[in-house]
């Protein structure tokens, strides 16, 4: 995909190549309402931490923490449109984060099959409708292995589940931001058992509370969690 005739706008300071609507919805999110971070309660990313960016679409993660944090983000995309406008907003913003067209998941080898879905805003997800895709496999224990990063974010569309059913390595991460994705599975004992290593891992954990006193998730929303040291 070429990015030529792409409009640039700036948020927070930020330049950003979008397609439209959907895409500026996603760099205020991201960089204006700040929904990675609770600053609150503590949980931010660190002064030049490496994280890895599982589902960072367009790149407005990596952005916002190399310039706002002098944090460096390894992301994996497994839309190569997204892909493509990331690297775009990388080259915008003078950033020395990556990305690279891949599925994060529990496997190290393999293709998952992706549906592209350019009507939504994360425009690809293993389990949604639309124009179906290949994407290469890389599984998220290596890639800890391989980068030993301090931060992790998690936002796969429901990709999450698989990879927190088959654990992966905490040593060393002080932060994870996770969506997970309960219109895929509402049962709040399944998103106990899942959590449960990363309660004990971490020191600190931001996860709404129905997780814990519910049988089933009553929202028809998915829910950001943060767990933390």
């Amino acid at each position: 995909m070429t990015t030529a005739g792409l409009k640039t706008i700036s948020v927070g300071g930020m330049l950003f190549a979008s397609r439209g609507k959907q895409d500026d919805e996603v760099y205020r999110e991201v960089v204006e309402a700040r929904c990675y971070e609770k600053p609150r309660l503590g949980f931010s990313v660190g002064q030049g931490e490496l994280w890895l960016d599982c589902g960072a679409n367009v790149g407005a993660f990596a952005v916002w923490a190399e310039k706002q944090y002098d944090a460096i983000v390894v992301g994996y995309e497994a839309c190569s449109e997204n892909t493509a406008i990331a690297k775009e907003n990388f080259r915008l913003n003078g950033c020395h984060s990556t990305v690279t067209t891949a599925f994060v998941t529990a496997r190290d080898s393999g293709v998952t099959s992706v549906q592209f879905n350019p009507r939504t805003p994360a425009r690809s997800s293993p389990r949604s409708a639309g124009v179906q895709r290949f994407v290469s496999n890389l599984s998220l224990a290596s890639e800890i292995h391989k980068h030993t990063p301090q931060g992790i974010k998690l936002d796969i569309e429901g990709g999450e589940l698989p990879i927190l059913d088959a654990g992966f390595p905490l040593e060393g991460v002080r932060a994870l931001a996770m969506e997970y994705h309960f219109r895929f599975d509402k049962s709040c004992g399944n998103a106990r058992r899942r959590i449960a290593p990363l309660l004990s891992h971490f020191k600190h954990h931001s996860v709404p509370k129905t997780v814990f006193t519910e049988d089933a998730w009553p929202a028809w929303q998915d829910a950001l969690m943060y767990f933390w040291s």
